[in-house]
C-alpha cells in the first residue's frame, strides 16, 4: 500500500494515467456543504428545498458552533479517520469581512491554515495560483491537497449571512498510511507545486510517452459506420486529436458518433456525439483544460488515457444526412494490464422537450454497477428562456447528488449546478481552467446554448460496487422546451455495467431557441425594452440583420471601421435617473466598440470578437439622468470588425 504525502497526492493532480487504475490505497469521496438541510429523503417534503446557504434567518446549514476563546466558529467540515482535503469552493467568499478559515488537522488545536478567505481564493495566502482561482460570478475555488492521519476540521468565524460552501474530502480506508500536512510543506515541497502548477496553467505541455501513432482518415456518408483505428494490446490510447469536416460541420459534430470498444465488448464502453464527447458543443467552443481541449479551428484533443488488454477499436458512425470526413490520430502509449487496470466509460445522453420547474426534478447523468472511478462530467445544456437577465432566466437552482456503493443518502449533495461547476450567481461570464469552465453561454443571460465541465481528478469518485450521478433541473421560473444533454467519464473494472439509452438519430437533433421577444421579468422586471431596428438612426449606415437568436428576430448592425459612429434615438416617455442596459453581440470577426449617451462617454470599450461563436450579452452603460424626449445613443467603433446591437433595455434607478 503506497504512503499518501502531500508530495504524492501533487503528483497525481497532472497524472492522467494514474486514473485508469485502482486507487491505493483506497478512498471514497465526500463532500460537506451547505445544502438544505430539509432535504433528508427522496420521499420526504423538502427533497428539492433551494436555501443552500449557511446561516439563514430561522436554520444553519453547517455542522455547528464551537467556542474557542473569545470567538465562535463555526464548523463546516469534520472529517475522522485517515483522508485528504481536495476542494474547497465557495460562492461568496467575500461574505464575513474580517473573518478567518481555519483548517485543523488531527485535533491539534493550532491550525495548519488560517487565512482571509479572499486572499486565500485569490492566491496570497501561500497557496498560489492555479491552485487557487476565482471563476465566473466571483466564486473562489481552491484545489489542493491537505492530507491528514487522523482528522480534520474546517470553520470559518465570521458574522455572516447567506455564505455557500462546499469542502470535498478523500477518506480513505483506515489502515492507508498518511502523512499530515504542515505549513512548511509548501516550501519543502515548492519544486514540485511550481511544477504541477505550471502544467495544470499550460495542458498542452503534458508530456506523452509513445509507442507508436495511428492517423485516422476516415469518410462516413449517410446512414454508415466505419473503423477509424484498431489496435492491439496490451497498451493504451494516450491521446486522440480528432477533426471533422462536412458542409455543416456543426450538425455533423452532433449527428456523428464515437464509439469506442475495448477488448472486444458487444458494446462501446464509450459512446457520445463527436464534438460533446470533447466536453462542449454544439458545434465548436474552443477552451482548454487537463483533459480536452477544443482548438478554435475544430481540432479536439483528449488526454484521458485509455487502457486496453487485448484490443480497442475506434468506430464512427454517421446518424446525419450529410457524408462526414472525420481526420486526426491516436497516440498509443505503454500499459501493462493487470487486475488493477480499468476501461474509461463515457456515456451521453439528451432530454429534449425538458420543462424547468422552480419545484425541480432529478436529471440522471450515470447509473454505474460495477466497480470503478467517476472522473468528469459536462454538460450542453439550451434554454430557451425568454428573460435576458440570469435573474429569473436561470436553469441551474439543482443541486448535484452522488450515491456511492449503496448509501441511501449522498455522500455528495451540492448547492447549484453552477457551484458543481465551480463558478456562482447563474454568471453568464466564460471562463476555463484546467479542472472547471463554461466556455459557451449564448446570451443574453442564459438564454440559449451553455456548456460546462469539471474534471474529477484530485476528487475522483472512485466506488466499490455502485455509482449514481444526478443532477436536479430547476428553474427560476417554469420554462418549457429545455435540451439537456449530459455526458459522464469514469473508468471501470470489467464487467461493469451502466443504464446507457442506446442512442439513436432523433436524440442527435439540435434544437436551437425558437424566435422570441424580450420578457421584462426576472431582474429585467420595471424595464422598457427599445427594439434597435425600431428607433431612428443616424450617423454610417448600418443594416438590420436578421437571426432567430436576436430579439423580435432582428438586430442592427454594420461592418465597423475605427471612427464609425451609429447613433440611435432613445424615446424617454419620463424624465429621472435610468440605467442604460444593451445587448450586443459577439462573434468572429467583431470588433470593439465604445458608448457614448447624450454626448457623455462610458468609461469602458466593449470587445465583440470570438474565436468561433456568435453570442449575445448585455452591458451595463451605467446610470443617466434623462430627460423626456429622445436621448442620442452612439457606439463608437475602437476596432475594426462586425458591431452589432440588438435592443436597449431601459431600467429605473433608485
Amino acid at each position: 500500500m503506497a504512503r499518501v504525502t502531500t508530495a504524492t497526492l501533487l503528483g497525481e493532480m497532472t497524472d492522467l494515467s494514474g486514473l485508469a487504475t485502482k486507487p491505493d490505497p483506497f478512498y471514497t469521496t465526500c463532500q460537506f456543504s451547505s445544502y438544505d438541510r430539509r432535504s433528508v429523503a427522496p420521499d420526504k417534503p423538502g427533497w428539492f428545498a433551494n436555501g443552500d446557504n449557511a446561516n439563514t434567518t430561522d436554520r444553519r446549514h453547517y455542522i455547528r458552533d464551537e467556542k474557542v476563546g473569545n470567538r465562535v466558529e463555526h464548523v463546516l467540515a469534520d472529517m475522522r479517520g485517515p483522508g485528504a482535503l481536495v476542494r474547497f469552493w465557495s460562492a461568496n467568499p467575500w461574505v464575513g469581512e474580517g473573518g478567518k478559515l481555519r483548517v485543523y488537522l488531527d485535533d491539534d488545536p493550532t491550525p495548519v491554515i488560517e487565512a482571509d478567505l479572499m486572499e486565500l481564493v485569490n492566491g496570497k495566502a501561500r497557496i498560489p495560483e492555479p491552485f487557487t482561482s476565482r471563476a465566473a460570478g466571483g466564486a473562489g475555488n481552491v484545489y489542493f491537497p491537505i492530507p491528514f492521519a487522523q482528522s480534520c476540521k474546517v470553520t470559518h468565524d465570521a458574522d455572516w449571512r447567506g455564505f455557500y460552501y462546499q469542502v470535498n474530502f478523500r477518506r480513505y480506508v483506515s489502515s492507508a498510511d498518511v502523512e499530515s500536512f504542515a505549513p512548511n510543506h509548501l516550501t519543502e515541497h515548492a519544486d514540485v507545486i511550481r511544477e504541477v502548477g505550471a502544467r495544470l496553467a499550460d495542458p498542452m505541455n503534458l508530456v506523452v510517452e509513445a509507442l507508436d501513432g495511428h492517423e485516422i482518415d476516415v469518410t462516413v456518408s449517410p446512414g454508415s459506420r466505419g473503423d477509424a483505428v484498431i489496435l492491439d494490446g496490451p497498451a493504451a490510447i494516450g491521446t486522440i486529436t480528432l477533426r471533422v469536416s462536412a458542409p455543416d460541420p456543426r450538425a455533423a459534430l452532433r449527428q456523428t458518433l464515437l464509439q469506442v470498444y475495448f477488448d472486444a465488448s458487444p458494446t462501446p464502453q464509450i459512446e457520445s456525439p463527436l464534438g460533446d464527447f470533447f466536453g462542449a458543443g454544439p458545434g465548436v467552443c474552443p477552451y482548454q483544460s487537463l483533459p480536452f481541449v477544443v482548438e478554435p479551428d475544430g481540432t479536439m484533443h483528449c488526454r484521458l488515457v485509455m487502457p486496453f488488454a487485448h484490443s480497442a477499436r475506434v468506430h464512427i458512425a454517421n446518424f446525419g444526412k450529410q457524408t462526414v470526413t472525420v481526420t486526426g490520430g491516436v497516440v498509443r502509449t505503454p500499459h501493462t494490464w493487470s487486475a488493477q487496470s480499468m476501461h474509461l466509460r463515457a456515456k451521453w445522453r439528451v432530454t429534449h422537450g425538458a420543462v424547468g420547474s422552480p419545484d425541480g426534478y432529478d436529471m440522471t447523468y450515470l447509473i454505474l454497477h460495477g466497480s470503478g472511478v467517476w472522473v468528469g462530467t459536462a454538460l450542453m445544456i439550451m434554454n430557451p428562456t425568454d428573460i435576458p437577465t440570469p435573474g429569473g432566466g436561470w436553469w441551474g437552482e439543482g443541486d448535484e447528488k452522488v450515491y456511492v456503493d449503496g448509501e441511501s443518502f449522498p455522500s455528495t449533495f451540492g448547492t447549484g449546478s453552477e457551484d458543481y461547476f465551480g463558478y456562482s450567481w447563474s454568471s453568464p461570464d466564460l471562463f476555463q481552467g484546467p479542472l472547471i469552465g463554461q466556455p459557451r453561454c449564448d446570451g443574453p443571460g442564459n438564454r440559449g446554448f451553455t456548456s460546462n465541465y469539471r474534471w474529477h481528478i484530485l476528487d475522483a469518485l472512485p466506488f466499490a460496487k455502485s455509482l449514481e450521478f444526478l443532477m436536479e433541473l430547476q428553474t427560476h421560473v417554469p420554462t418549457p422546451g429545455i435540451t439537456y444533454a449530459r455526458i459522464g467519464y469514469c473508468y471501470t473494472t470489467p464487467g461493469a455495467r451502466d443504464d446507457h439509452p442506446q442512442i439513436h438519430a432523433a436524440m442527435l437533433r439540435i434544437e436551437d431557441p425558437p424566435a422570441w421577444i424580450v420578457r421584462a421579468a426576472g431582474a429585467a422586471q420595471n424595464s422598457t425594452v427599445l427594439e434597435a431596428e425600431d428607433l431612428a438612426r443616424s450617423g454610417i449606415e448600418a443594416d438590420v440583420q436578421h437571426d432567430a437568436r436576436w430579439s423580435n428576430v432582428a438586430q442592427v448592425g454594420w461592418d465597423g471601421t475605427p471612427g464609425d459612429v451609429l447613433s440611435l434615438s432613445l424615446p424617454i416617455e419620463e424624465a429621472g435617473k435610468y440605467r442604460v442596459i444593451l445587448c450586443l453581440t459577439t462573434r468572429p470577426g467583431g470588433g470593439t466598440c465604445r458608448i457614448a449617451l447624450s454626448g457623455n462617454a462610458v468609461d469602458h470599450a466593449f470587445d465583440l470578437s470570438h474565436p468561433s461563436l456568435t453570442m449575445t450579452r448585455e452591458v451595463d452603460a451605467g446610470i443617466h439622468d434623462l430627460a423626456a424626449g429622445d436621448a442620442e445613443l452612439s457606439l463608437i467603433c475602437q476596432v475594426a470588425g462586425a458591431i452589432g446591437i440588438d435592443y436597449v433595455r431601459l431600467a429605473r434607478a433608485q
